[in-house]
């Protein structure tokens, strides 16, 4: 490397460290002015949450179901309907699946009948459901 290569190449790097130097600068200067405004959720006390937390009502039809024991509140009427129409098992095992988080194995415990069951039953009650909701 030749002494013209070397200096454009010292003048390349001194412009580098120049950029990002200004770079970090304006990084803490955001930092900071973001501190300065904005707070953590996790540092406000539980009231201050709870003035924040707003929850979605609707004015319309809602559906409530018991399924073992928990109490099961589906807002959207066409849905409530359409699983009111079902028997009950296709209710309980629609309502701890897809609204209670249970899995199939939890399920077939809860109804005292096997794996294979509960996944026929839920595919049979969902072909109702939809069977329904398209009437």
């Amino acid at each position: 490397m030749n002494e013209f290569e070397e200096t454009v190449s010292y003048r390349f790097a001194a412009f580098c460290v120049k950029v990002l130097r200004i770079s970090a600068r304006r990084c803490y200067e955001e930092i900071g002015r973001r501190n300065e405004k904005e707070m953590s959720l996790s540092l406000l006390c539980e009231n201050a949450l709870d003035y924040l937390i707003t929850e979605k009502k609707y004015f319309g039809v809602s559906h409530h179901f018991s399924v073992n024991g928990y109490l099961v509140e589906i807002r959207d009427d066409n849905i409530g309907e359409a699983i009111k129409q079902l028997d009950k098992i296709y209710q309980d095992i629609l309502l701890l699946y897809y609204f209670l988080g249970f899995t199939n194995k939890e399920i077939s415990e809860i109804c005292d009948c096997s794996l294979r069951t509960v996944i026929r039953r839920k595919e049979q009650a969902l072909k109702l459901m939809r069977k329904a909701l398209e009437e």
